[in-house]
């Protein structure tokens, strides 16, 4: 990083060169001659990929440039990392991250150091996004992301970084490690929560304007929510004690991602035949007899086959909106209909991406390895936005009411190590239905409990540190999106008994 005495510039404009949308000559043209603000208090540092520049780009973009401007190469043909090596090699105070399809205001800087000078209590601000569209599907993209950008800039209380056009001052910028090229466009996310969450402040200028390049390109919407995805399923995988994991809400796939280990759902799966009312039939209770047979058809296909199945099905469910959307603009269909399709598409490659990443996750982990994983605790405690790693059939954090839960499924079960001694354990839930024929085990055998209302409660001992599973089952309940659901749960603590 670079010294503050040693800064030339005032602002460095970053402009990484990838996905750059045949915009890329503008750009620079509007960046290099189209503004108001001196020319010798800013430079461009154009950071781009050797592999992806021709010698004829190469010659052009040089062309345009500056004497003090700068053309950075590095390996990473990714945005993200092009901007985080280009904000270490920089000479200004004051960060200005922007993409090469975006073409901004002749007053943008101008209007950006008046803001910084009016609010020294800013680390930085985003500016206001203008869309550029030029057919069918990039309008309904603009409407999205647009609808998406102002939530988060003028409503959502930390997610007020937009990498489109980002003034950040450099001291700022790198006190809190900027941007990490490991998290992909998910790193936008990150540093905004990071930011927020060492007490930086950041703004929103919508006097400071730039015009955004909307591709819509199938392909490419594709490939960029899969790779956000991709960034948030690594962040989730790997940093799940980090000081930043309460800001994000865990995927329910990352959450359920036990789920689909054969071995583990195997061996207590045959508890599900008592996830239903006490003995008896009737009318009334048809829809939990169907609920009950989907849970018995879902724990088997997991228990023999594991997540493919799963994953099969939304790769059909995204080639049915892929090639839906396709015909709709095909066939000039109205708008409302290409709306439609494209965010389905947007939901299913969201949902196969993540499958696709626990699934790689899951290749090397045995019912062995994962028990021999669990660390010996002296209590356990499971909470909203608190998840507790090794766990079957509890869902991502919900909110009802403004009272944050997780859903479990009829059998719901969590692995733990215990020292060797007697415990309480309680159960409590939200009254969203009546939770009937509640029963608890400890390594499948059942416990004795007490419900009142909305808690349940009781006693067990453990004679050894070996990991042990503590589960429940109740009559299901079927709910929108197709789910089997049981306890709508607010918390499972486990501690010693006095």
């Amino acid at each position: 990083m670079n010294n503050k005495q040693t800064k030339r510039f005032r602002f460095s404009i970053i402009i990484p060169l990838e996905f750059h949308r045949g915009q890329v000559e503008e750009c620079l043209e509007r960046w290099v001659s189209g503004q108001t603000f001196p020319r010798d208090r800013y430079e461009i540092v154009a950071a781009g990929c050797r592999s992806s520049l021709g010698e004829e780009a190469l010659s052009t973009l040089k062309a345009i440039l500056g004497a003090h401007d700068r053309l950075l190469f590095f390996d990473e043909p990714h945005d993200m990392a092009l901007c985080a090596h280009a904000a270490h090699q920089a000479n200004g105070e004051i960060l200005f991250f922007t993409e090469s399809h975006c073409l901004p205001e002749p007053d943008i800087l101008s209007v950006a150091e008046d803001a910084l000078v009016r609010h020294p209590e800013w680390a930085g601000f985003s500016c206001q996004s203008l869309p550029i569209t030029h057919n069918p599907l990039s309008v309904v993209e603009a409407d999205m992301y647009g609808v998406d950008i102002r939530y988060g800039m003028e409503e959502h209380p930390w997610r007020k970084i937009l990498d489109q056009a980002f003034v950040v001052r450099e001291e700022s910028y790198h006190s809190a490690d900027g941007f990490d090229p490991k998290f992909g466009h998910f790193a936008e996310w990150h540093l905004a929560a990071r930011m927020h969450q060492q007490g930086f402040q950041i703004g929103y200028v919508p006097e400071a304007k730039f015009h955004h390049y909307y591709v819509g390109d199938i392909h490419e919407l594709i490939e960029f929510s899969r790779d956000f995805v991709h960034g948030e399923m690594v962040y989730h995988s790997n940093f799940a004690y980090d000081l930043l994991v309460g800001y994000f809400q865990e995927p329910d796939e990352w959450q359920m991602r036990f789920n689909w280990l054969s071995d583990l759902v195997h061996k207590i799966s045959r508890l599900a035949r008592q996830a239903r009312s006490k003995p008896g039939w009737s009318f009334s209770k048809l829809g939990e007899t169907i609920a009950h047979f989907n849970l018995l058809f879902q724990l088997k296909l997991r228990s023999e086959y594991g997540i493919a199945p799963f994953i099969k099905w939304a790769q059909f469910r995204f080639w049915v909106v892929n090639w839906g959307l396709r015909l709709s603009l095909l066939f000039r269909a109205k708008k409302r209909l290409v709306r439609f399709f494209f965010l389905r598409l947007i939901s299913t490659t969201i949902k196969l991406e993540r499958l696709h990443f626990v699934q790689g996750w899951l290749a090397d982990k045995t019912i062995e390895n994962v028990l021999a994983s669990v660390s010996t605790v002296t209590s356990a405690t499971l909470k909203p936005n608190r998840p507790y790693p090794f766990c079957l059939g509890i869902h991502a954090t919900e909110e009802w009411k403004e009272q944050q839960f997780q859903w479990s499924e009829p059998l719901g079960a969590i692995y733990l190590s215990l020292l060797p001694g007697k415990y309480s354990f309680e159960l409590e839930w939200l009254p969203i239905k009546n939770i009937n024929n509640l029963k608890v085990y400890l390594d499948e055998k059942t416990l004795d409990s007490t419900t009142q209302g909305c808690k349940s409660h009781g006693y067990f001992e453990v004679g050894s540190t070996n990991p042990v599973c503590f589960s429940w089952t109740c009559a299901p309940s079927t709910f929108p999106k197709g789910r089997v659901l049981g306890l709508p749960l607010t918390s499972i603590s486990i501690i010693p008994s006095i």
